[in-house]
């Protein structure tokens, strides 16, 4: 079969016109009976329907135990489950517009990947990728279909309410927003959201997933009435925004085309609300003018915060008295122990001593590896001291080639410190004497 894939057209017709017909129908009907992919390709091509449907959550489940481990009973990691003989035949009654069918496809695609996530390690994401391409075929089909999508759209909703498995939610989500494209539509997908709605948003501290899941359902009622334009929009809004990050943002946005006053108060309460997040700050600070006396404010918490240094330059550059602005953003940073960010102006302003001086004090190899090329021929003297404290540590906690491969890559870039050759040599010396019953230890000392 595999020779016959590269044979030119002309070459397979004429081996096709050495037999009769009959033949070549004997020959179609032995080799269905044994291959089932060849005649789902064959009734798929030909819109052939036929008392039997091709079974595709049959051919799904019987592609993972190709793929299967009966020692552990799970599909190995790294073993990326094949589904590309049912997808051609989506593809192909899709091509056909047969859409029913294509759409069929991809649902019992989709409902087998999701049955058999327990069987699978998707820590690279393939199957979710997979999962959610079967979705997107299905969306695709239903829309090009031009008839009713209520069954699909109850479909869907029933799935995301299931949650089985639960992060593939948002996958639904996406096809019920994808497929409501008109007023009927929409209103079928309200009707089936309404009874699910909760009056209040657990807190997040209590149970998680319940406050999740109904802030999915409250997010979703926004969608809808943001699409219908609905009066009750702002209701919702105004209810929720303390709940969740999403709802929040949203309620700024609204706010900001009818009541600018209103929208900068919600956006000072998000940031208060929702302190580990950004996007508050960005909003409040587009939101001021140059000439309001927060936006100076504005640009330091977004620098202290985001280590943006796009708004440092600015405030730098605007600042009356910069030194004094300067020395008080350090305290701040040091107080919150900010040392990367702190390191980061420091080098930025030339304070290249203040740099060395928090890179010991840290006490941290990585940093010190971090700030080798800037800092390492201003200072090497400390350099090589530091190197020498840190590497001894480390080899004499060294007990596997692992740790003696890491104790000659640290070796490898203390030998780089300037004016300390000899000095290097002694210390080497002083660690192959120390670990001289360690063979494993000496042999990677060999290639310094």
């Amino acid at each position: 079969m595999r020779k016959g894939v590269n044979m030119h057209r002309d070459e397979i017709a004429r081996v096709l016109d050495a037999v009769t017909v009959d033949q070549i129908r004997e020959f179609l009907v032995e080799e269905m009976k044994n291959n089932g992919e060849l005649l789902n390709r064959f009734t798929a091509v030909h819109g052939i329907k036929w008392a039997s449907r091709t079974d595709y959550m049959a051919m799904a489940d019987s592609t993972y135990y190709e793929y299967f481990d009966t020692y552990n009973g799970r599909v190995p990691y790294g073993a990326e489950v094949d589904f590309g003989d049912i997808i051609k035949l989506a593809q192909i009654h899709t091509d056909r517009k047969n859409y029913d069918e294509a759409i069929r496809a991809y649902r019992e695609l989709s409902e087998a990947i999701a049955k058999n996530m327990d069987m699978v390690d998707d820590s690279d994401g393939y199957y979710g990728a997979c999962f959610s391409d079967a979705i997107q075929g299905m969306v695709e089909c239903i829309n090009r279909q031009g008839v009713s999508k209520k069954w699909h759209i109850t479909y869907m909703f029933e799935k995301f309410m299931l949650k089985e498995p639960d992060y593939f939610a948002d996958d639904y989500e996406d096809a019920l927003s994808a497929i409501c494209t008109d007023t009927e539509d929409i209103k079928h997908w309200e009707d089936l959201l309404d009874p699910h709605i909760p009056d209040t948003i657990p807190n997040s501290d209590g149970d998680f997933s319940r406050h999740f899941y109904a802030v999915q359902l409250i997010r979703m009622k926004i969608t809808i009435l943001k699409r219908t334009k609905s009066r009750m929009l702002p209701d919702i809004l105004a209810k929720h925004y303390c709940d969740d990050h999403d709802i929040c943002i949203l309620y700024i946005e609204h706010l900001k085309k009818k009541d600018k006053q209103a929208a900068l108060r919600i956006a000072k309460e998000g940031v208060r609300l929702f302190p580990h997040s950004s996007k508050f700050r960005n909003i409040l600070h587009d939101m001021y003018k140059k000439t309001d006396p927060e936006f100076p404010k504005s640009l330091r918490r977004l620098f202290i915060h985001d280590a943006s240094w796009k708004h440092y330059d600015e405030l730098k550059q605007i600042s009356n008295d910069w030194n004094r602005e300067l020395e008080s953003i350090i305290d701040e940073l040091a107080r919150g122990r900010n040392h990367y960010i702190l390191l980061g102006l420091f080098m930025r302003e030339n304070m290249t001593d203040r740099a060395m001086q928090l890179i010991l004090q840290s006490d941290d190899l990585h940093i010190l590896k971090s700030y080798h090329n800037d800092l390492c021929a201003l200072y090497p003297e400390k350099y090589h001291a530091a190197y020498k404290r840190h590497i001894d540590k480390i080899a004499k906690h060294a007990h596997d080639r692992r740790n003696y491969k890491h104790v000659k890559e640290c070796l490898k870039t203390m030998k780089s410190v300037p004016g300390h050759e000899k000095e290097f040599k002694e210390f080497v010396d002083y660690l192959r004497e120390r670990h001289a019953r360690q063979p494993a230890f000496l042999d990677e000392m060999k290639r310094l």
